[in-house]
């Protein structure tokens, strides 16, 4: 084997380690995604509670009849992915 043969395999390998790495990476990633629906709180104290959402476009704020509600009239969100 050259020494350009010999670098070459080395660049190869380091980069499958990565690639391996990496997916990984998002495959513990998604596993540790709750489902929405799911609520959570940031800290244990004091924390607003959260929720996970969908992906995609959802409606948000109080529906009519409710507008006494803190919240304002309905209007759509759409997280960025």
């Amino acid at each position: 084997m050259t020494e350009r043969e010999f670098h070459m395999k080395k660049i190869l390998t380091q980069y499958g380690v990565c690639a391996l790495a990496v997916a990984l990476m998002v495959t513990l990633a998604q596993a540790q995604t709750p489902a929405p629906g799911t609520s959570f709180r940031d800290c244990s104290n004091g924390c607003p509670e959260m929720m996970v959402v969908q992906q995609g476009r959802f409606t948000m704020g109080a529906p009519a009849g409710e507008e006494a509600r803190e919240e304002s009239t309905q209007w759509y969100v759409t997280p960025p992915k």
